[in-house]
């Protein structure tokens, strides 16, 4: 029938002993499927043949309160650690888990990581504090691990390692494990897909390379407030050619970092627009606009 949920685990079960712990799972309408006639479309425009929607489930204060229990009673007694979570579905669950921390624990530090850096007042990457203790991420879900990644990559920037995932639902995919082995993060979760007879994702993930950092560069005098495509590294020989923010064309060399030379282009320079073109490189001749 249209709205209902899929069938859930099997009775006796330990999962479904979890179930009926949380109880505003049992009833709500969070799995969608083809058969309720709705568009379920995926990012290449396709259709899914079934969708979670944990908002959904975060907009009712006792699943909040379900889940916020369910988590504290896992990490209660665990060393001091800080709470972060990805815009926008993760904001009402860290804020039922900030707000349901046992006393005893005091204060639990929390923060926000933006899909997008905001590009007016402080300009902020992250929202909040992030200070110098374990990371725990909160999410919906952890499916091929994108956002996850996401969020790691940028509390990395800040100086920060991300310690461990805790999800509502851990897809188990074959992705989302390579993310956490790749970058040695350990997950918990409330359910799997098998708690609710949906199947695994079986496809290969795309490969992925690990890297490790040569050198870093930085040109001040930049705007950085325009979130926009901006201009791509170029390799020429042992050359590597880039403009930036600064409305500079700079050559470094590729395996120290150091500025070979640079070209400033005095017009883009009052814009604060800077260069945004990617270079060419043809027969000798570099060609960028600005």
């Amino acid at each position: 029938m249209p709205g209902t949920v899929v069938p859930g685990p099997a009775a006796g079960s330990s999962t479904e002993r979890q179930v009926r712990r949380l109880p505003a799972f049992s009833g709500a309408k969070f799995i969608h499927t083809a058969a309720e006639n709705i568009p379920l479309i995926t990012k290449k425009g396709r259709a899914y043949t079934w969708l979670f929607d944990l908002r959904r489930v975060f907009m009712q204060r006792q699943a909040l309160e379900q889940i916020a229990h369910a988590f504290w009673e896992r990490n209660a007694a665990r060393a001091p650690f800080q709470l972060g979570g990805l815009e926008t579905a993760a904001i009402p669950l860290l804020t039922a888990l900030l707000l349901t921390a046992p006393k005893q624990r005091g204060a639990v530090n929390g923060f926000i990581i933006r899909k997008d850096r905001k590009t007016t007042g402080l300009g902020n990457a992250i929202e909040g504090a992030v200070l110098d203790l374990p990371i725990v991420l909160v999410e919906d879900s952890l499916n091929s691990g994108n956002s996850a990644e996401k969020a790691r990559a940028l509390v990395s920037m800040a100086g920060h390692p991300l310690d461990e995932v805790f999800v509502v639902v851990d897809f188990l995919s074959k992705a989302g494990m390579q993310w956490r082995k790749t970058h040695g993060i350990a997950v918990q979760s409330l359910f799997t897909l098998k708690d609710f007879d949906l199947p695994p994702d079986h496809s290969t993930p795309h490969p992925t390379q690990g890297y490790r950092k040569l050198w870093r560069t930085a040109t001040p005098g930049g705007f950085a407030y325009h979130v926009v495509p901006k201009s791509a590294p170029l390799l020429v020989g042992n050359t590597l050619l880039h403009s930036c923010d600064a409305a500079k064309m700079q050559a470094f060399s590729a395996e120290t970092g150091g500025l070979v030379w640079e070209y400033q282009v005095t017009g883009a320079a009052y814009t604060r627009k800077g260069i945004w073109s990617c270079p060419a490189y043809h027969d000798g001749r570099l060609y960028f606009g600005a």
